[in-house]
């Protein structure tokens, strides 16, 4: 198995050289600081998106019969997990709810950190990208594995790209607030 703690490392790198950017660029601390926050972020992405990753054949023989779909069908599973879940809320919330916010701290942290991003029309090109990225590689990891190990899913990037919308309209929100009161204190 590959385990995310192959992802360790590059964190620690990533972490060093933002570091060294926001020096050099004289950023704020609250610059560096949300810059590690994603940072971290990504990389807990990435273990929820891929990790673990069975490659060993023993651990690849019990995990062969998994059931996971492909779906292509908007909104197709979505439906089929309201309606066939009634009684276990937690399936509910782990599959609809987690997907909806896995990509909301996208939609808070881009604005921030790249200026690009304040566009609503760019971060839902951005935000569309990366679920449909996920979803993919998601695909790719099942053909290098030699099963389903992940299921690959329409309602899934819908999800993804909603609920990062949505991080993005509570980052405009907060701004919306933020910049009068921040200019009401230097008066």
């Amino acid at each position: 198995m590959i385990n995310y703690t192959v992802l360790l490392p590059i964190l620690l790198i990533y972490i060093l050289v933002t570091g060294a950017v926001c020096f050099v660029k004289k950023n704020g601390l609250h610059v560096y600081l949300c810059n590690v926050a994603f940072g971290i972020y990504i990389c807990f992405l990435l273990k929820v998106a891929f990790f673990p990753i069975p490659i060993q054949n023993e651990a690849v023989v019990g995990l062969r019969n998994a059931s996971l779909e492909y779906n292509f069908i908007p909104l197709h599973s979505i439906f089929n997990i309201l309606s066939e879940n009634k009684a276990f809320p937690e399936i509910i919330l782990l599959q609809i709810l987690g997907n909806f916010v896995m990509l909301f701290p996208v939609g808070v942290y881009l604005p921030i950190i790249f200026r690009r991003c304040r566009s609503a029309k760019f971060m839902f090109l951005i935000l569309l990208s990366i679920g449909i990225i996920v979803e993919t590689t998601q695909h790719i990891l099942n053909i290098m594995v030699g099963f389903h190990y992940r299921s690959v899913d329409i309602d899934d990037v819908i999800l993804n790209t909603l609920g990062g919308m949505l991080g993005y309209l509570l980052h405009k929100f907060v701004i919306l607030i933020y910049n009068p009161v921040k200019q009401q204190e230097k008066q």
